[in-house]
C-alpha cells in the first residue's frame, strides 16, 4: 500500500546504468554505487552543479542539459570501469602474491616445502592465513614466483596509454555513429529513389523528378525510417554481448528504483523489485524522440541536398532537434497518464525492451545505495522511505 506520507514533491531525480554500478543525480547530490570484484559496493559522491542559467529557456535548456549529462555520464562511466578493473586485478594479484594452498595443490606445496627444508605438519599447512600480515612470521610462499611485492595500481605510464586509448575510443564512436546514422540514411535513400526515379543528379545537386514537396516529405519519412531501423538494429546486436546485457540489467535496476521513490514506497529490494522496468523519462525515449522529431524538421531540408549537404545541414539543426526532443520528454514525464503523452512515449517504451532487462537483487541493492544518497537532506524523511513500512490508510 502507498505511504502517501512519504511521497515526494518537487524533487527530480535521474540515473545512468553504469559498468556494474549506477549513477543517480539529485537536485544537490550526484551519487554513483558500483559493486566490485569482491561483492563489495563503492559509492562515491559530489555536489551537483546548479541549475544552469538556460534552465527557464526552452529548447536551449535541452542542449545544456543533454551537454552536461554527456560529461557527467562519461565521467561516472570511466570511473565505474575502473572500479571494477582495478579490484578484479587486485584481487587476482592478490592471489598471485600471498601463500593460498587449496585442496587441488596441498600435496605439491608440501613436497616442495619438504625439498626446502620447509616443511611443516599437515595441520599447519592447512591453517595457513591467506593474509600473512597478521600473522608474527610468514613462512616463504613456495607459490610466488619472485619475493617481491606485486603492484596493485598501474603505473602512470600505463594510465596515460589508457587515457589514449580512450579517447581514440570516443573519437571512433563518434565517427561511427555520424557514419552509421547520418550518412548511411541519406545514402541508402538513393536506391528506392533511383529505382522509382524520384530524382536525378545533376553536377552534385538533386533534382527532384516528382513534386518537390511530396519530394523532401518522402525524402525525409525513408530516410528516418532507416536510421531508426538501424538504431533498434544496433540495440538489438549490442544486446547479445555479456557485459552490455548486464549494464541494460542495471539500466532497469535504475528505472525501478526511481519509479519506487515517485510512489512513495520506502525503498526496500521487494519494494522496488515489485516496479515496472520501463519509464517514459528514460534517455533510451529521449533518443527516439530526436529521431522522430528529426523526420519533421527534414522536411524543411532543401530537396536539392546531396547527401552531404544534407548530413552538414542536419548537423548544424540537431540543437534544435536536441532542444525539442527534450522538452518533448519533459512534457511526457509531467502528462504521462494522458492519452496523447501515452502515444507518444509508446516507441521509446517499447524499444526499452531492449535496453532494459530484468535485474537481479544485488544490482537492485546497488540502484538502492546510490537512489538514497541522492534524496533531500532530511535523514529522518530518508531513513523513513528506505526502511519504515507504509501507513495504512485511515477509515473515515
Amino acid at each position: 500500500m502507498e505511504n502517501n506520507t512519504n511521497k515526494p514533491k518537487n524533487v527530480a531525480i535521474g540515473g545512468q546504468a553504469l559498468i556494474e554500478g549506477i549513477m543517480m543525480r539529485g537536485p544537490d547530490t550526484t551519487a554513483m554505487a558500483v559493486r566490485n570484484a569482491k561483492g563489495e559496493i563503492i559509492l562515491e559522491k559530489w555536489d551537483t552543479p546548479p541549475p544552469s542559467k538556460t534552465k527557464n529557456i526552452p529548447i536551449l535548456r535541452g542542449v545544456v542539459a543533454l551537454g552536461t549529462s554527456l560529461k557527467v555520464g562519461y565521467r561516472c562511466l570511466m570511473r565505474s570501469g575502473e572500479i571494477a578493473g582495478l579490484d578484479q586485478l587486485e584481487e587476482i594479484e592478490e592471489f598471485e602474491g600471498e601463500p593460498i594452498i587449496t585442496e587441488d595443490t596441498a600435496d605439491s606445496v608440501l613436497e616442495e616445502a619438504e625439498e626446502a627444508e620447509l616443511a611443516q605438519s599437515t595441520s599447519e599447512l592447512a591453517i595457513i592465513d591467506c593474509h600473512p600480515q597478521d600473522s608474527e612470521e610468514v613462512a616463504p610462499d613456495p607459490l610466488s614466483p619472485s619475493d617481491e611485492p606485486l603492484k596493485s595500481e598501474p603505473s602512470k605510464k600505463d594510465t596515460i596509454i589508457m587515457s589514449i586509448v580512450m579517447v581514440i575510443a570516443a573519437i571512433f564512436g563518434v565517427g561511427l555513429a555520424v557514419v552509421l546514422f547520418m550518412f548511411l540514411p541519406q545514402v541508402l535513400f538513393n536506391i528506392p529513389a533511383n529505382i522509382f526515379g524520384w530524382h536525378e543528379t545533376v553536377y552534385g545537386e538533386i533534382v527532384p523528378l516528382i513534386n518537390p514537396a511530396l519530394y523532401r516529405f518522402t525524402r525525409s519519412a525513408i530516410v528516418g525510417i532507416i536510421r531508426i531501423t538501424l538504431f533498434v538494429a544496433y540495440m538489438a546486436a549490442t544486446s547479445l554481448m555479456k557485459d552490455i546485457r548486464r549494464t541494460f540489467m542495471y539500466h532497469g535496476a535504475e528505472h525501478k528504483a526511481i519509479y519506487c521513490y515517485e510512489k512513495g514506497l520506502p525503498l526496500t529490494v521487494e519494494n522496488v523489485k515489485a516496479q515496472p522496468r520501463l519509464h517514459p523519462r528514460c534517455g533510451t525515449s529521449f533518443l527516439i524522440f530526436m529521431l522522430l522529431i528529426g523526420i519533421f524538421v527534414g522536411f524543411f531540408v532543401p530537396a536539392h541536398f546531396g547527401p552531404l549537404a544534407r548530413m552538414g545541414t542536419n548537423f548544424l539543426i540537431l540543437p534544435l532537434v536536441v532542444g525539442l526532443g527534450y522538452e518533448t520528454i519533459r512534457l511526457a514525464g509531467k502528462k504521462r497518464d494522458t492519452a496523447i503523452m501515452k502515444i507518444l512515449s509508446a516507441p521509446g517504451m517499447w524499444l526499452q525492451r531492449i535496453s532494459t532487462r530484468e535485474p537481479t537483487d544485488d544490482m537492485l541493492e546497488v540502484a538502492i545505495k546510490s537512489l538514497v544518497e541522492v534524496l533531500p537532506q532530511d535523514r529522518e524523511a530518508v531513513e523513513c522511505v528506505t526502511a519504515c513500512p507504509p501507513q495504512p490508510e485511515e477509515k473515515p
